[in-house]
């Protein structure tokens, strides 16, 4: 299995959020969360990138330790784990450009300009990329959130609501270009959602994270 996560276990305090959860998926595999508010989602995204550490359980991507039973942990920036989370995290004072060009930084300059502009293409936002965010949309903040992660060259993509500010017209457009996207890339996605059209469009694939473990409801 590309991803491999077996037996984690993360508390804040005497509040357990992650509890004896277990999940693998393959290299290309997409994947829907989800679960009410609290659940533990977004925890479970910064424990997958490296940012909370468990108290128990391993990680593997790609066959190599990320999290291990005795307690070792790989810092973030080796993980190959682009995170997307619902506040854009969006540099203020760089262009469009600028904030997706800044995902590149494992590339030889040379390539970075025409993997940037691929990528807007992608995105179709090739006629912003000199935009600064305050000028766009939410919509149009989104997508570049999601071409900088993918800028990166991520392993796993982590999506933590990632499409609430799309209106429905747009979803429709989007989400299966996206898709797409993900699938030419053979791009391993997790997105967590409480948005049964995001799901419908993206993920094949859905799990509840209930009491701190992930169960499939069809099963």
């Amino acid at each position: 299995m590309f991803l491999n996560i077996e037996q984690l276990s993360f508390s804040y305090g005497e509040h357990k959020v992650i509890n004896n959860l277990s999940l693998s998926l393959k290299k290309g595999e997409i994947l829907a969360i989800q679960g009410p508010s609290g659940s533990g989602k977004t925890t479970l995204f910064k424990i997958i990138a490296g940012l909370e550490t468990p108290q128990e359980g391993e990680i593997h991507i790609d066959s190599n330790c990320m999290v291990s039973i005795d307690g070792k942990c790989l810092v973030p920036e080796k993980r190959h784990v682009g995170l997307i989370f619902q506040d854009y995290a969006l540099f203020p004072h760089m262009t469009v450009y600028q904030n997706i060009v800044f995902g590149c930084y494992h590339m030889p300059k040379p390539l970075q300009k025409p993997y940037v502009l691929s990528l807007l293409k992608d995105i179709e936002l090739e006629d912003y990329k000199d935009r600064y965010p305050h000028t766009l949309s939410g919509g149009q903040m989104q997508r570049v959130a999601i071409a900088r992660a993918l800028a990166s060259r991520p392993k796993i993509l982590l999506m933590d609501e990632p499409f609430s500010n799309l209106d429905e017209d747009l979803k429709d457009v989007f989400i299966p270009n996206l898709k797409a996207l993900f699938e030419r890339h053979q791009l391993t996605v997790i997105i967590a959602t409480h948005h049964q059209r995001d799901i419908d469009l993206l993920a094949p694939k859905v799990l509840y994270l209930e009491n701190g473990s992930l169960v499939d409801k069809k099963g």
